[in-house]
């Protein structure tokens, strides 16, 4: 299932000390237009270490994902790595309220979870968004990612090329 609206943008954002942020308009307005602006899902990344957040609905169009692939491999290792998936994706979970003008509050085992202090790196990804610490996505080993954080957090080019 592909969203009605897409996750497009990056910014980076204060956290406050009960990890209260407020989703940059990018975020909130592709909510409001998915039907999704009271609730988000938020988890653990499957693979990452920082947050991945989205609708309810996208959170339904993984999950049968997620059995489409289980039907393609029953063999018992296909098995395991599908219990491993829905476990990386669903047992973190959490939903939570999204407050007027698009405030929410990280969970404090999430934020810590994904090192998230006085500030969150939000990445659009399609059908969801990342929460990053701005500090380990700079020193991440995908370059196209410590870009974003250098361009978000508006780093000066001779600063960016130390991080590398």
């Amino acid at each position: 299932m592909i969203p009605a609206s897409l996750f497009i943008g990056n910014s980076v954002v204060g956290v406050g000390p009960g990890g209260e942020l407020s989703l940059p308009g990018f975020v909130a307005k592709a909510l409001i237009r998915r039907g999704s602006d009271r609730e988000i899902v938020l988890g653990l990344h499957e693979f990452e270490r920082c947050l991945v957040a989205f609708d309810p609905e996208y959170q339904r169009a993984l999950h049968i994902d997620l059995e489409r692939r289980r039907r393609l491999d029953e063999s018992p290792a296909g098995q395991a790595d599908h219990a491993s998936r829905a476990r990386r994706l669903f047992a973190s979970a959490v939903r939570i309220p999204v407050r007027e003008n698009a405030r929410i509050a990280l969970p404090r085992p999430l934020a810590l979870r994904a090192a998230i202090g006085g500030e969150a790196l939000i990445l659009g990804a399609g059908g969801a968004i990342e929460i990053w610490s701005p500090d380990l996505a700079a020193r991440s080993a995908d370059p196209a990612l410590r870009d974003l954080a250098a361009f978000a957090a508006d780093i000066p080019i001779s600063e960016k090329e130390k991080l590398s």
